[in-house]
């Protein structure tokens, strides 16, 4: 993993989901202002504290990689998928954004409470890490 790139994704402000597929992005050939417009959607378990944005962005990867109309690229695709999860679940103890965080972000006064206790830099930082380790073995 490059953090120095990954240090320049965070300096930019981008947020998890973000951070994730346009760590990607040059790779899979798409233009990093096009990565960032669909990953952004996915931030704070879709704005609503379910799954990891991290995890769904690394989810766009898988499928921008492997994605195909075959049944059996598919299946492989699938097989990646529940790796990928496996691997998650292990280092994070959950996929949900909710249980990461102690909390539903944008409920009452929660993304403020969830900066100043630092939980972006802190686990959605390490949530970030983890999905993109484990999409640099995968891919």
């Amino acid at each position: 993993m490059d953090l120095n790139r990954l240090k320049k994704l965070s300096e930019k402000n981008y947020n998890c989901s973000q951070k994730v597929l346009v760590y990607f992005a040059n790779d899979l050939g798409i233009d990093e202002n096009l990565a960032v417009k669909i990953a952004t959607p996915f931030e704070m378990g879709m704005y609503n504290s379910e799954k990891c944005g991290a995890l769904v962005a690394a989810y766009m990867v898988l499928g921008l990689k492997y994605g195909s109309t075959d049944f059996e690229a598919r299946m492989n695709l699938a097989g990646k998928v529940f790796e990928l999860d496996k691997v998650f679940k292990e280092k994070m103890s959950t996929k949900n954004c909710r249980e990461l965080l102690g909390m539903k972000v944008l409920e009452a006064d929660n993304m403020n409470k969830a900066a100043e206790a630092g939980l972006f830099e802190t686990i959605c930082d390490k949530s970030v890490a983890v999905v993109i380790e484990a999409l640099e073995k995968m891919i």
